[in-house]
């Protein structure tokens, strides 16, 4: 193939081109799965300024093997009355008809209080598609 300034370009380069814009989104997108995620509080340790909140965090997959994306949402109330709420992201694999168990802590300062804590599956996805 020839080009006006006389380069030439070879021809599987220009139909990989061709052909990658022509592939639908769907065929790239991850493959979906259901996840439950449970979480039960464990306790806390005062470790200095601050304290260590425990979790316990059940997890399961409808998926052979699950990609599983979820997140912890925390209010807090600070010294000062304000409260916030944080969320923090994380993935575990769990697998079909098994429950992964493990641990996660949240540390606050020692003069904030925990007001409220929810796990929540944001997404799963079959291991290996995405």
């Amino acid at each position: 193939m020839h080009q006006r300034d006389g380069r030439q370009r070879p021809l599987p380069a220009v139909l990989a081109v061709i052909a990658a814009m022509l592939v639908p989104a769907v065929l790239l997108a991850a493959v979906e799965c259901r996840a439950t995620v449970r979480g039960e509080y464990r306790g806390k340790e005062t470790l200095g300024d601050i304290v260590e909140h425990t979790f316990l965090v059940d997890i399961s997959s409808d998926a052979d093997c699950g990609k599983v994306y979820f997140d912890l949402v925390i209010t807090e109330r600070l010294f000062n009355g304000e409260e916030i709420t944080l969320t923090k992201r994380d993935w575990r694999k769990a697998n079909r008809g098994g429950t992964v168990a493990y641990k996660v802590t949240h540390r606050t300062a020692k003069d904030s209080d925990l007001v409220r804590w929810e796990f929540k599956a944001a997404r799963c996805v079959v291991c290996g598609s995405e």
